[in-house]
């Protein structure tokens, strides 16, 4: 019969096995807060992972702020967030600027995500079992698979250049890639990543947006728009690859349309705004950014909602999973967007959306006319489009990842050694 300090060090060491909380650490290289949609879609998904009983800390570097961002002091409430987990952040030398020249701003940030992941992990003692590394940075990934942590990686893009063999050792050295689009899934298979260590998990939407259905009528009046007024509205960046000019030259076939253009980097909204006085368009507002939570009364006061990506980049053809996509359909209004790829994965043509020929204004402005003149198209593409954004939630995308964490070897039992261990030090 054991003593009695072997059975209390057994009743502690079983203890200790069922009361290690798992723990989830997201490896952040940016800028908090930020008008960019990656900064809002890793605090969703921080929030989301927090909903499932995870200890969730978010790790960023301390950087300036820019000018949209500046006076913002509580980023939980300025991105929506209810279930809050701990934000840290890292000092860091700020060497990223728009400043510096092209060639010189990639060297300053590979320099900056070493920088900044080297000390996000000093002093931390993220290696035991019950912590998942988490990152969607391709640096910051390289970084900790060379140095032997356990983590996943999601891929939004394939960088370029002879990547095939660096993305194969970043799936065998991490527990998982997850992706964002069936196709960006393939084109990981094909340089050699095994489909098992491959999760597709498109991007997602708050629920609440989904219970908190705001009306046409009082958005309109919230933002002073006329009841009369046929408004078409584009959310979300201003890039290239965005289709911003297929917009714009729609905007200038249909002058009795109204068009909103809803966010944008400072520096992006202007040259839009150069573009829409070169061409005349007095049927173009630029909104330029706004706070994430003043998006849906935007997008409930529009009668036709716009995603008119470019057909002519990758990221844009096959890899992205825009955000307003999801939040489009949860405003449930009709959507006109891109035939391509990527979006196919996400709409259905004539059902959840009307999918147009990419980099094309005038069969943009084509779909908008149909769908402004087309009643019953309207509701059908408005209701079925609401209908299938049930399944895109964040907290259903953090399920789905947890599951093929834990299938994938994530968050092991603690061992009867580390167990003992804290045992004898309480005793």
């Amino acid at each position: 019969m054991p003593g009695e300090g072997a059975f209390t060090t057994m009743v502690r060491m079983s203890a200790a096995r069922t009361t290690v909380r798992p723990r989830l650490v997201y490896l952040a290289n940016l800028r908090v807060p930020s008008e960019k949609a990656h900064v809002l879609q890793t605090f969703k998904n921080c929030e989301a992972f927090s909903t499932l009983g995870l200890e969730v800390e978010l790790a960023h570097p301390r950087r300036r702020a820019t000018r949209a961002t500046e006076g913002i002091e509580d980023p939980f409430d300025y991105y929506g967030v209810r279930e809050r987990f701990s934000l840290r952040e890292v000092p860091c030398p700020d060497l990223l600027s728009r400043a510096l020249p092209w060639g010189l701003q990639h060297a300053a940030f590979l320099l900056h995500s070493v920088l900044f992941t080297g000390r996000a992990l000093r002093g931390k003692d993220l290696s035991r079992p019950e912590v998942l590394l988490y990152t969607r940075d391709f640096f910051v990934a390289t970084f900790l698979s060379l140095s032997g942590y356990r983590f996943v990686f999601e891929a939004h893009t394939l960088p370029r250049g002879p990547i095939g063999p660096w993305m194969r050792w970043l799936a065998e050295h991490s527990i998982g890639l997850v992706v964002i689009t069936r196709e960006l899934a393939r084109e990981m298979e094909n340089l050699g990543v095994p489909a098992e260590r491959i999760l597709t998990a498109p991007d997602a939407v708050d629920e609440r947006w989904l219970e908190e259905r705001l009306d046409r009528r009082d958005a309109r009046r919230a933002l002073d728009i006329p009841e009369s007024d046929l408004l078409a509205t584009y959310a979300g960046h201003l890039y290239t690859w965005k289709g911003i000019d297929t917009l714009l030259d729609a905007a200038a076939r249909l002058p009795r349309v109204r068009f909103h253009i809803v966010g944008g980097t400072v520096s992006d909204a202007e040259r839009a705004r150069s573009r829409v006085r070169e061409l005349g368009l007095a049927n173009v507002r630029l909104e330029g950014h706004v706070p994430p939570g003043r998006v849906p009364t935007y997008l409930a006061a529009a009668d036709v909602l716009l995603l008119p990506n470019s057909g002519r980049f990758p990221i844009s053809a096959r890899h992205t999973s825009p955000l307003k996509a999801f939040e489009y359909m949860a405003a449930g209004r009709p959507i006109v967007a891109s035939d391509l790829p990527s979006l196919r994965e996400i709409f259905e043509n004539e059902r959840s959306a009307l999918l147009v020929t990419p980099d094309d204004g005038e069969a943009l402005a084509r779909g908008i006319e149909r769908v402004l003149g087309d009643r019953t198209l309207a509701e059908r593409l408005a209701g079925e489009g609401r209908l299938r954004v049930r399944s895109h939630t964040w907290r259903r995308r953090a399920e789905a990842i947890h599951r093929f964490a834990l299938k994938r070897g994530a968050w092991s039992e603690v061992s009867s050694h580390e167990a003992e261990a804290v045992a004898g030090a309480d005793l």
